[in-house]
């Protein structure tokens, strides 16, 4: 059976989205502490909020090689600073989950 029949069958999402779901709330608990500061992976966030996107919007950096753009707290930026305030600013992580799968389910139809 292909990949896209079974995935259909079984109700669930491709691997890519689901590496992607997964990187976003490690994000969500890094910005909102819920990992010790000193273990978790550093991120910039602009001094200043504006009104788009969400007031934890991270930074992006630009590097001369190629091997930093794969590490999760620059490959994430520009998804991250596309949520909306509404689905970011939670204190609960079941919550943020559920405004982000349907953020996402509104963004991409």
């Amino acid at each position: 059976m292909p990949y896209n029949e079974r995935l259909l069958r079984l109700n669930l999402y491709t691997l890519k989205y689901r590496r992607l779901h997964g990187d976003i709330i490690e994000v969500f608990k890094i910005v909102h502490n819920v990992y010790d500061n000193r273990a978790a992976p550093l991120l910039s966030y602009y001094d200043t909020y504006v009104t788009r996107g969400n007031k934890f919007k991270l930074q992006n950096h630009s590097f001369n090689h190629n091997f930093r753009k794969f590490f999760l707290s620059v490959r994430i930026v520009n998804i991250w600073n596309s949520l909306s305030n509404y689905v970011v600013d939670v204190q609960s992580i079941g919550v943020f989950k559920v405004r982000l799968d349907k953020f996402w389910a509104l963004s991409y139809v």
